[in-house]
Order: structure tokens, then sequence, then C-alpha cells
């Protein structure tokens, strides 16, 4: 059997707030999203949305109006295309993203700026919400029309419809997996590094190729842990497990996937 495991996220907010690139700085998280897939980013065309926005910053005195004009001129230029498993290179390169790499741009220009904001995910989806003076904004990188929420209530209730909706269908001829934990999770500009390894280790297993699978979804464990992963572990277990590959193979593969369970395990019980 063949799943299609949709892209899945976000429980109450942790209580921390990301308000400045830690570490890396923006040009060096560019540099770790784009490597996940082995292909660099066209900097300069990223930089010149970042002098854009300085200029606006300067001139604006409100930081939601300022996070409502990031939030536009981000998804004009970059924000373009949607398909369920773009990479992070693709969408500074052509425009072509999905939920994650919206967010992960939004998160990294938002940090940039010293916008306080939170990364959020959930079964199926992932979001974010900026602090400003004049309250939460919810920043939905999917929705050109309304991705921009604010207001309590409206947020609230975007948040409600995140956490109820399920994996949407957009192939009839697979078996979409649904996840039996109930996400609701803060993640960090680090964390959101493992979700990009995640991401692919997905789209492997939907091409048939165990090894890259298991290859990306180490990657994965290693900068991330939830609930999905240990899911998702389970899932090639069983499929490596079934399958008719060599008898030697698949018990190579079978002690990789259970180290793998082992060190997730390990990194949930110590809270990481």
């Amino acid at each position: 059997m063949r799943f299609l495991a949709a892209f899945l996220l976000f429980a109450s907010l942790g209580s921390a707030s990301a308000t400045t690139l830690p570490g890396l700085g923006f040009e060096g998280y560019v540099a770790t999203f784009s490597s996940v897939d082995g292909v660099s980013t066209d900097s300069e065309k990223l930089q010149q949305l970042v002098r854009k926005l300085s200029e606006k910053q300067l001139k604006s005195g409100k930081k939601a109006a300022f996070v409502d004009y990031l939030f536009t001129k981000t998804r004009q230029q970059f924000l373009r295309n949607y398909t369920d498993y773009a990479t992070f290179t693709e969408t500074i390169n052509t425009g072509t993203y999905n939920c994650l790499t919206g967010t992960a741009l939004y998160a990294l220009l938002l940090s940039h700026f010293e916008i306080p904001y939170h990364v959020i995910e959930t079964n199926y989806h992932i979001f974010l919400i900026a602090d400003t003076e004049s309250g939460r904004v919810l920043l939905e990188a999917t929705d050109a029309e309304s991705g921009f929420v604010q207001g309590e209530s409206n947020i609230d209730d975007r948040i409600k419809e995140y956490r109820q909706s399920p994996p949407l269908k957009h192939d009839r001829s697979k078996t979409y997996y649904q996840y039996e934990a109930d996400l609701y999770k803060e993640v960090s500009l680090d964390e959101l590094t493992g979700l990009l390894y995640y991401n692919r280790a997905i789209v492997a297993y939907n091409q048939h190729d165990l090894p890259g699978s298991i290859e990306n979804l180490t990657k994965s464990v290693e900068r991330y842990q939830s609930a999905r992963t240990s899911e998702f572990a389970s899932i090639l277990q069983i499929t490596v497990a079934g399958s008719d590959l060599d008898n030697d193979i698949k018990r190579q593969y079978l002690r990789e996937i259970q180290r793998l369970r082992t060190a997730a395990a390990n990194l949930s019980a110590r809270g990481n």
C-alpha cells in the first residue's frame, strides 16, 4: 500500500518567542534551509526584498502596518505557485512554495526585522503568529486573499479550523495517512530545518525511494522531534518489513529504522 503522507502539522504556545536570528544569522539560515535539497538560492533576489522592506520599516510607524506590508510583498515576489512538496530553494528561485517553505521564509524575515513571532505546527499545517503593538497577527502563507488575520476572535477561529481540518486529498488514487497525534506545537528556526528534511523524507517515500526516505528522516530527527517523526518511522518500518527487498537489505533498513525510532524516543524523553 502506498501512502501519500500529507504535510501535517501544530498545542499551546511555548514560552519562547523568536525576536532575533540566533546563531547562524539571516544568510546562514537561508543557506541551511536551501542545503536540505542541495541547491543554492538566488540570494540577490532575496536581498532585494530585504532592502525594500528595510526602507519601508524606516518609514512605518507601527509594527502591524509593517508586518502587513512584509506579508504582501513577500507573497507577491516569492509565493506564487503552490505545490504540496516544494523545497525552500524552489520558493526563492521560482516562486513555487507550500505552507512549510512559505512559513520558513516569513519566519526568517520577521526574525531579521526583530518582529516577535511564533511558528506553530498542527497535524496538517503550519503558520505564524506575529506580536505587534496592536495585538497578535496570524500569517497564513497559502492564503493570498485573507492570509493576514487580525482580531483575537478571528485568529482563534482560524486556529480552530487548522486543528480540526483533515488532510486535503488532492489525488484519489493514493491512500492518505491520517496522524493519530493531536499536534499544536511551537517550532524554532533550527527545528524548521528538521521539518524541511521531514518533507524530503515524505517525497522520497512517495517515490518508492526507501533509502532516501530513511536518510532524510534521520536528518530530520537530529534537528526536530515530534509525534509525527515517530509515526512516520513506524510507517517506514511496516513498509520495509512487507516489501520484496533482498533479505539482507531489508534487515539493514530495519536496523536503521529501529535506531532512528530509538533516537527519536530518547530525544522526546529529554524534551527535545
